[in-house]
């Protein structure tokens, strides 16, 4: 897994490419997660549209980034979902946790 950081306005874009397994990237989403938080930063973007593969370690990072951010009254969204985490979310019923947008516009223009 690789994670890109850039700016758009006052948010943090992460571009997450590859896998979020057990066997690679274990903690390092929630790692940056926390590090930006640290930093000031509560309005963060995960574009997953080049994730490949997420299994429970990878859907544990994105619940511990979650949860790295809400507690610090920050927000986090995700965007680019391809069909098969978007059916991995609704069946963990965790679909209802994240915030998750159709595109990276319009993720940015829901921020508060």
């Amino acid at each position: 897994m690789s994670i890109k950081t850039r700016k758009v306005g006052g948010h943090t874009i992460l571009d997450i490419h590859g896998k979020i397994t057990f066997s690679e990237g274990s903690g390092e989403l929630s790692n940056k997660v926390s590090e930006l938080v640290e930093a000031g930063e509560m309005k963060i973007l995960l574009n997953v549209e080049n994730v490949k593969q997420v299994d429970s370690q990878g859907i544990a990072e994105f619940l511990k980034a979650h949860i790295s951010i809400t507690k610090q009254g920050g927000q986090i969204k995700l965007t680019g979902l391809s069909a098969r985490l978007h059916e991995l979310l609704s069946v963990t019923r965790l679909i209802l946790v994240f915030d998750i947008q159709e595109n990276e516009q319009t993720a940015l223009e829901s921020f508060s």
